[in-house]
């Protein structure tokens, strides 16, 4: 039964007010209606009602607007073929039916409206929710005629024009497909995050916390939109649900590039699945496919990836790393990237730039590997890390393909027996590569050959430098003298050298480490030192090698140093003492067992350093005093800004009772680097960093040949320390800031005029007209800017004035006439002086607390080192347990002569001689007694008398009141310092024995040398 036109209209116009009632809350108007004969079978018609409502297709029938009932609906995703048929003027549809898992038929006459019209009508409301979709229509939808194809481009897009091409309709739209709520969080996330930073690539992490389904409307909403360009799954167990969207994308997407899936537990069959998809799609534009960490050792499934790979001509970058793949399968993939490279009668062919197929055991045949890597020259990136292949087959097919490759990593393969004979290969492969920029031997053992051949082959090639190259546990005694003759012409920037065992054999490889000009970064970490530390025997050569990494630290390019679980112990302190004038940025020397002692000595290096900014100490047993040092050195320090908490010190500080004070400690290391971090005025660290600058260059000043320039100099740093303490200079700069930001102002303004007549015509394109002119100067902008410039200009007049201050003050004590001192110390003093017992040390002097006879002491200056002199032992001197016992009962001494000489309690009376001696000493000497035991050696006198003879004498002081008179002539030995016996319990006599055998009748003549001795000991008290 037909209805009537009014009964129609009616029905019509119900539907359009009360679209909400029928069909939800969510479908608030709809854009099409129309009367239609509807049939699912081929010779039954019914009158119904179609709507397209949103993004839904509803068929309606109903006699009466109170009758009316939804008879079929689906989701405009769900069609899959639009057919019009032009004779009988029918239009054919077929869509996905979610709920039965079945295709549904259809044939749709209409009156009102020619069947390409409402197929126009469903491609627009497709349009409107998928702007992105027009390429990848073909690919889930059988249209026909194409005419439709083609007309897309031109219906019209929906406005306004929404965040990341619509994502909120999009997602609203899928959504309703997958029948899953709409997450207000996940356009936020999308609107905010991913649009405002441009980031075009869905990181499945991001959305980890959702359900698995809610992540599946994520990830569909990238197979129509070209704003997502990639997606990343990286950690994640992914569900079956997960790869059939995957494979959807794939099949779908004309805008996907990179596809990367590390760790994600895929199936076996996933490869061949993958393939399939592919070859679906085989214009999707992808360049990276990494499946990094995922088992896929499937050989048929591979070998369908070989026929599918040809045809991926945008592939760049192509990873299997840690599979699981078999030689075959490694076969299969070089035999398709061989014929996607000669593929010929094609417009473009395949350029892979990257290949990974570390962490697969790779023994047997690889030739197919090896082919290809002759014949692709576009390679820059090889990595067969782990994978224990043959390199000897590599090097004579390198040289025809890999001469552009920038980055070779070959860490965990193996050589063979006849490897000696590859050594002039590698030196002309090594030797000829133009964009070498780092190379990966670890753990492989190439022996002494080849790594002659590698190093002088990179000692040849002036087309490459800063390279980094890694030879981790590569190296071993017999390739030291290798290492010692070629790494110095070597264009290595970054070189490891981590676990080579190379022992008592390093100390040339590290002399040539220092002489390396291009060198910046090293890392010699690791059991390069374990034997040494151990075996006393090389305790001389220990010394020798902290000697060296002390030179190298100061005279070298070095600027990141790496001593990482040396387990270097007691001997830091010879590292850390050298830290204070060294130019490193980074250091790492974690897991080293400095403890507390070693933080307080860091402390000292840190508040003398101006170059360092990374600090790594973790692991080195470090309580809550080590902290408070460390804190404490920081409050001076302004250069350090990172030096990351060494957590597993502070979690084993925190189980003892000062848990607070690591709190507080910890808290104010942070504290001060971030103020380092964001430090605006720089007056305090610039005034540190010359004052520093001065005293490393001391040496240059020649103030250990005379006390009148030492004094000079030591004036000159009081006076610039004082002088950097004072507040800064003002200088009137209102004026410049003023010019600068009126002309400013001036270009501000045109080219605001041009940029808002660019915005002008950009959203004229967009349909957006600018009615009237509106005011949009920012009034706080200005103060801004005329704030930032003061700022900007006051700290370029403070770098460069104490940059002057440098300058001059350098100039002015390297010349010799040029600073001059008031008073009765003249220059002439200089031609009558002696020798000052002040040495210029490059470096803290060694610790009380480090000294000891078991460990190679610090305490000779990087001058005497070059000069082949070596620093003499300290002993620890404990200045109260270490002081001679009173002789109170030495009384009454006859000496040689006869003479009786009075004990310790009397005072022997001042001869005239004496007297005459030392005024003669008082008035000529310019040397002070104390300086003069300390340059004598470390041996001699006390560390406190040592230290002291480093300190300027006080400015106030006239120079000639601090020689001091000596107690003695200089050549008379000081008397030897009594040991302290310990408390043992009373032995019995001796037996007595005959006066021929007593021990003190023969030794007589010793006793009477003793009571001499005495007798001396007793004139100098």
């Amino acid at each position: 039964m037909s209805l009537t036109r009014d009964t129609v209209e009616e029905i019509r116009q119900y539907i359009r007010e009360n679209c909400s009632t029928l069909f939800g809350k969510k479908f608030w108007e709809c854009r099409t209606i129309a009367l239609i004969q509807f049939s699912t079978k081929s010779d039954k018609y019914e009158q119904k009602f179609f709507v397209i409502s949103k993004f839904r297709v509803f068929i309606l029938h109903g006699k009466t607007p109170l009758h009316l009932k939804i008879d079929k609906k689906f989701n405009l995703l769900s069609l899959r073929a639009i057919q019009v048929i032009s004779a009988s003027k029918e239009l054919s549809l077929s869509w996905e039916d979610r709920s039965g898992r079945s295709i549904v038929k259809s044939s749709i006459k209409c009156t009102e409206m020619e069947p390409i019209e409402l197929a126009k009508s469903l491609l627009a409301a497709l349009k409107h929710y998928f702007p992105d979709i027009g390429p990848s229509l073909q690919n889930f939808i059988a249209i026909v005629p194409s005419q439709l194809l083609s007309d897309f481009q031109s219906f019209p897009i929906s406005t306004p024009k929404l965040l990341c091409n619509n994502f909120r309709r999009s997602y609203v739209a899928i959504c309703d497909y997958y029948d899953q709520r709409y997450k207000d969080e996940v356009v936020w996330d999308i609107e905010h995050i991913y649009f405002t930073h441009d980031l075009h690539e869905i990181r499945l992490e991001d959305f980890s916390h959702l359900p698995v389904k809610d992540q599946i409307t994520i990830l569909a909403c990238s197979q129509f939109s070209e704003y997502f360009t990639a997606i990343s799954i990286e950690g994640t167990k992914l569900v079956s649900e997960h790869i059939e969207i995957l494979f959807n994308i794939i099949r779908r997407s004309h805008s996907l590039k990179s596809l990367r899936l590390i760790n994600c537990s895929l199936p076996k069959d996933f490869i061949t699945h993958i393939s399939a998809a592919i070859s679906a799609n085989i214009h999707i534009p992808l360049e990276t496919l990494d499946f990094t960490g995922n088992n896929l050792d499937d050989r048929k499934g591979f070998q369908q990836l070989s026929t599918v790979l040809p045809k991926l001509t945008n592939l760049k970058s192509l990873y299997f790393t840690n599979c699981g793949l078999s030689e075959k399968c490694v076969t299969a993939i070089s035999s398709g990237l061989i014929s996607g490279f000669t593929m010929e009668n094609s417009g473009k062919k395949l350029e892979l730039r990257a290949l990974g197929f570390a962490g697969n055991l790779l023994k047997d045949d690889v030739s197919e590997l090896v082919n290809f890597i002759s014949l692709c020259t576009s390679l820059r990136v090889l990595d067969l890390s782990s994978t224990s292949i043959l390199i000897d087959r590599l090097w004579n097919n390198l040289k025809l393909g890999g001469l552009q490759l920038e980055v070779l990593k070959l860490s965990g393969c193996s050589t063979g027996k006849k490897s000696k004979e590859h050594a002039s290969v590698v030196k002309e492969l090594f030797g000829c590569m133009v964009n070498l920029k780092e190379v990966d031997f670890s753990n492989t053992q190439i022996g002494p050959d080849l790594l002659q051949g590698f190093l002088s082959g990179l000692s040849n090639n002036n087309q490459i430098k800063d390279v980094i190259v890694n030879l981790n546990g590569v190296c071993d005694k017999t390739c030291a003298p290798i290492l010692e003759k070629f790494l110095i012409d070597c264009p290595i920037g970054t070189l490891f050298i981590r676990d080579s065992s190379l022992e008592n054999e390093i100390l040339p490889v590290l002399t040539t480490l220092r002489k390396m000009k291009s060198l910046t970064m090293l890392d010699i970490g690791g059991n390069n030192f374990y034997t040494l530390k151990s075996n006393k025997k090389y305790a001389s050569i220990y010394s020798h090698i902290s000697d060296e990494l002390v030179k190298m630290m100061n005279e070298s390019n070095l600027q990141e140093l790496n001593l990482s679980d040396a387990r270097i112990g007691e001997t830091m302190h010879v590292i850390l003492n050298a830290l204070g004038v060294s130019k490193l940025t980074l250091l790492d020397i974690s897991n080293n067992e400095m403890g507390n002692s070693g933080a307080r000595l860091l402390s000292k290096a840190l508040q003398l350093n101006h170059c360092l900014q990374k600090l790594y100490i973790d692991r080195n047993q470090i309580t809550a005093e080590g902290f408070g040092e460390l804190s404490n050195a920081l409050k001076l320090n302004r250069t350090l800004q990172s030096m990351p908490t060494p957590i597993i010190d502070v979690s084993d500080a925190f189980g003892k009772p000062d848990r607070s004070r690591v709190l507080t400690a910890v808290s104010e290391i942070e504290r001060y680097l971030e103020r380092n971090r964001s430090e605006k005025c720089r007056n305090e660290e610039l005034r540190q960093k010359v004052i520093h600058q001065l005293n490393n260059r001391s040496e240059k000043y020649e103030i250990n040949s005379s006390d009148y320039k030492r004094i000079i100099f030591f004036e000159v740093i009081k006076v610039i320390s004082d002088f950097g303490s004072e507040p800064a200079i003002r200088i009137p700069i209102d004026e410049v800031v003023d010019s600068i930001v009126s002309k400013l102002d001036q270009i501000s303004k045109a080219n605001d005029e041009k940029t808002l007549s660019k915005l002008k015509e950009a959203l004229a394109e967009h349909g957006v007209e600018i009615c009237e002119n509106v005011e949009a100067k920012n009034p706080g902008q200005e103060n801004y800017l005329r704030k930032s410039i003061k700022q900007l200009i006051e700290n370029h007049l403070t770098e460069m004035s104490w940059a002057t201050v440098f300058m001059k003050a350098d100039r002015l004590l390297t010349s010799n006439n040029a600073l001059k001192l008031r008073g009765s110390f003249s220059n002439g003093a200089i031609d009558h002086s002696v020798l000052v017992g002040y040495s210029k040390l490059n470096h803290r002097p060694a610790s009380m607390v480090h000294d000891s006879s078991d460990t190679p002491s610090r305490t000779t200056s990087i001058d005497e080192l070059n000069n082949g002199g070596s620093g003499a032992t300290t002993p620890l001197v404990h200045l109260a347990k270490s002081r001679p016992r009173p002789a109170h009962r030495l009384r009454n001494i006859k000496d040689e002569n006869g003479n009786t000489s009075s004990g310790i309690d009397s005072t022997p009376p001042l001869s005239s001689s004496t007297t005459n001696h030392n005024s003669s000493i008082m008035n000529n000497s310019t040397t002070s007694h104390m300086s003069q035991s300390s340059s004598s050696g470390d041996s001699n006198g006390s560390p406190l008398n040592r230290r002291a003879a480093l300190l300027p004498p006080p400015p106030s002081a006239s120079p000639q009141l601090y020689a001091s008179v000596p107690d003695e002539p200089p050549s008379t030995t000081p008397p030897p310092i009594p040991r302290r016996t310990p408390n043992m319990p009373p032995k019995l006599p001796p037996k007595p024995e005959s006066p021929a055998k007593s021990p003190i009748h023969k030794h007589n003549s010793s006793i009477t040398s003793a009571t001499s001795g005495s007798s001396e000991l007793i004139d100098r008290f």
